[in-house]
C-alpha cells in the first residue's frame, strides 16, 4: 500500500494561508493593533490564493464577520476569471461583478457582493466617488492582488530603493486611495507572491506588516511544477557620449544571441516535449499534448534592453515556417497595452481580448502556442500548459537586489501541468500525490509512460540573458531557492511514489525496467528496446528511450 510522503494541498494551505487569516481576522487585539495599515498574506505563484481568496477567506468575511462588499482590486483584466468567482459565489451565497453601478444596485437590495476591478477603473473618478459613498454605508474588505505592482510603495522618496528603478514622478495615487478606505475598515489586505521591501520592513514608513509565514519547498514538493534554468549571453558594453563629450558605458542586448536561444529554445526545449508527448499519447489516451511558451520581448521604450516585440513576431513566423508549421495557423498571442490577440503565419493579424487569448493557450485544440508579452504577463496570467519562457530582455534596473517583477515573470511558469488535461483537478482535486499514488491503477497505464510523461509536462525551462548586475541571475537563484523544486530535486521523490515495487540497479540506484514493460513493447513495429540501455553509465533519462517511436 503506497503511503503519502507530504501534506495534502489543503492542509498546507490552510497551516501557511487559511488559517494565519482567519486568526487574525477573529482576534480583536491583533486587527486594533494593525488598523492603520495594510495586512499582506504571501505565497508562492501557484500556490492557490485567488482559489483560497474566492473559497475560503471572503465566504468567512461575509458570514462571520457582517462584510456586506468585498473590493477585488487587481492591476490587470486578465488578473480577473469571472466564471471561478461566479462558481464560488453561487457554492458560497454571494454575488460577483464588475460593473459599479450594478454593485450599487445589488447592495441595496441586500446581497453579499464581491466587485472585481483593475486599479486603473476604479481610480476613475466617477467609479472611485460611488465606492467611497458605498463603503462609508456598508460594512467593507479590500483585496489588493499583485499588490507588489501597484502598491509596492508608497511615497516617491523610496520608490527607487523599493522597486528598482528612478521615476520622475509617482503620485501614490492607489496607496492614498488604501488610506481612505482604512479610515473606513482595517479588513484591507495586500496578496502577493513577492512582498516587496517595503512590505518587508526593509526601507520606508510602516505602513504594511507582512502577516503569515513563507511555505518553504520542502512543504510544497507537489503544488508546482519543477523547474530548469538556462543562462545565454546576453549583452554588450557599449560607450555613449554625452552632449558635453562625458561618456559613460552601458549595457545593450546581444541580438544575435537572442535570436539564436529564442532559436535554441524551441528547437531543443518547446518543439522536443511536445513530440514526447505525442508519442506517449500512443499508451496513453488521456495525454494531452499541447504545451505553450511565454517570450518576453521589448517594446517602444526598451530597445536598447531587449527585442521588440514586432520584431520577433517577424522572426519567429519565419522560424516557424521552416519548422512545418502551417501558415494559416494561429500560432502566436500578442498581449500588450495597445494589442491584443493572434497572428497567423502569413503575418495576418486578429484582435482578442485577454480571456480569449489565455483560453486559446489552453484550449487543445486551438493553434495558439506562443505567448508574446512586453510589460503584461508579469503576474496573474493562468496558463497552465506553459512550459517555458525564453527572456529577450536585460535586466539593469539601479537597485539590483530588487527581483519582485523578475520572480514574477517566472512564476507564470509554475502552475501544475501533468500532461493529461483536467484529469489532476476532476479526479484527484488538484492533489498530486494522490495522482502519483493512484493514476497508473485507476487508468491501467504502465508507470514508465506516466513517469515520462509526467517529467516532461510538468517541468519548466526559464531561459535568460546574462545581466550587467547579475539581476535574472539573482531573481534564478531566489525562485529556485524558494518557489519551486527543482528537477533534479523532485526526481527521486516522485520515482519512489511510482515506483514503490520496482527493482532499482545495486551498483548506481538508477531504475531498471520491468521485464514486462520490456516484453510488452518489444515486439511493436514502431518501438525498439535497446539492451544497451541498462549501462548504468548512462543517464536515467536514456531508460526512456525504450518508448521512442521509430
Amino acid at each position: 500500500m503506497k503511503i503519502r510522503t507530504q501534506k495534502s494541498p489543503d492542509e498546507i494551505r490552510n497551516q501557511y494561508l487559511y488559517k494565519p487569516f482567519i486568526d487574525f481576522i477573529n482576534n480583536k487585539k491583533d486587527r486594533d493593533k494593525r488598523k492603520d495599515i495594510i495586512k499582506i498574506f504571501q505565497a508562492r505563484t501557484g500556490f492557490g490564493k485567488t482559489y483560497g481568496s474566492q473559497n475560503i477567506l471572503m465566504p468567512e468575511l461575509f458570514n462571520s464577520h457582517g462584510v456586506n462588499l468585498i473590493v477585488y482590486a487587481v492591476p490587470n483584466t486578465e488578473n480577473i476569471d469571472p466564471v471561478s468567482f461566479k462558481l464560488a459565489g453561487d457554492k458560497h451565497g454571494y454575488i460577483f461583478t464588475s460593473d459599479v453601478y450594478e454593485l450599487k444596485s445589488l447592495l441595496a437590495k441586500g446581497g453579499k457582493v464581491v466587485f472585481g476591478a483593475t486599479h486603473s477603473y476604479i481610480n476613475v473618478k466617477k467609479n472611485r466617488n460611488i465606492l467611497e459613498e458605498l463603503i462609508k454605508k456598508y460594512k467593507s474588505s479590500w483585496f489588493i492582488e499583485e499588490c507588489h505592482s501597484w502598491l509596492g510603495v508608497t511615497e516617491h522618496q523610496f520608490y527607487k530603493d523599493v522597486m528598482g528603478y528612478n521615476t520622475p514622478v509617482y503620485k501614490g495615487t492607489l496607496w492614498k486611495l488604501a488610506e481612505l478606505v482604512l479610515k473606513n475598515t482595517d479588513l484591507v489586505f495586500g496578496i502577493t507572491a513577492t512582498p516587496t521591501k517595503q512590505h518587508r520592513g526593509v526601507c520606508g514608513p510602516l505602513k504594511f506588516e507582512v502577516m503569515n509565514k513563507w511555505c518553504e519547498i520542502k512543504d510544497s514538493l507537489f503544488l508546482t511544477k519543477w523547474g530548469t534554468y538556462r543562462e545565454y549571453k546576453g549583452y554588450d558594453m557599449q560607450v555613449k557620449l554625452s552632449n558635453r563629450g562625458k561618456s559613460t558605458s552601458m549595457a545593450v542586448i546581444d541580438q544575435n544571441s537572442a535570436k539564436s536561444n529564442l532559436r535554441k529554445y524551441i528547437r531543443e526545449w518547446h518543439l522536443p516535449n511536445v513530440q514526447e508527448l505525442i508519442k506517449l499519447s500512443r499508451y496513453d489516451k488521456n495525454i494531452v499534448s499541447k504545451l505553450t511558451s511565454m517570450i518576453l520581448c521589448g517594446g517602444d521604450n526598451n530597445t536598447r534592453l531587449s527585442l521588440h516585440l514586432d520584431n520577433v513576431v517577424e522572426y519567429l513566423i519565419e522560424f516557424l515556417l521552416k519548422n512545418n508549421y502551417l501558415t494559416s495557423m494561429q500560432s502566436i498571442a500578442v498581449m500588450r497595452d495597445n494589442q491584443k490577440g493572434f497572428y497567423d503565419l502569413c503575418g495576418n493579424f486578429e484582435k482578442a481580448t485577454d480571456d480569449e487569448i489565455i483560453d486559446a493557450l489552453n484550449d487543445p485544440d486551438e493553434d495558439a502556442e506562443f505567448l508574446l508579452v512586453n510589460h503584461k504577463g508579469s503576474a496573474g496570467i493562468n496558463v497552465h500548459n506553459l512550459t517555458g519562457t525564453c527572456s529577450l530582455k536585460i535586466r539593469d534596473p539601479k537597485t539590483t537586489d530588487v527581483t519582485e517583477l523578475s520572480r514574477q515573470r517566472i512564476g507564470r511558469l509554475s502552475r501544475l501541468n501533468t500532461g493529461h488535461g483536467n484529469i489532476l483537478r476532476d479526479k484527484y482535486d488538484m492533489d498530486l500525490e494522490l495522482m502519483l499514488m493512484n493514476y497508473c491503477d485507476d487508468f491501467e497505464i504502465d508507470p514508465h509512460i506516466f513517469y515520462q510523461t509526467l517529467m516532461t509536462a510538468n517541468v519548466f525551462q526559464f531561459r535568460y540573458p546574462s545581466t550587467p548586475g547579475g539581476q535574472w541571475e539573482l531573481a534564478t537563484e531566489e525562485f529556485d531557492e524558494k518557489y519551486t523544486a527543482s528537477q533534479e530535486m523532485v526526481d527521486p521523490v516522485v520515482k519512489s511514489i511510482i515506483f514503490d515495487d520496482n527493482e532499482y540497479c545495486s551498483s548506481c540506484g538508477q531504475l531498471l525496467p520491468h521485464k514486462d514493460v520490456v516484453d510488452k513493447f518489444s515486439d511493436s513495429n514502431f518501438i525498439r528496446f535497446d539492451e544497451s540501455m541498462l549501462n548504468c553509465n548512462r543517464e536515467f533519462e536514456e531508460l526512456d528511450e525504450t518508448f521512442n517511436v521509430k
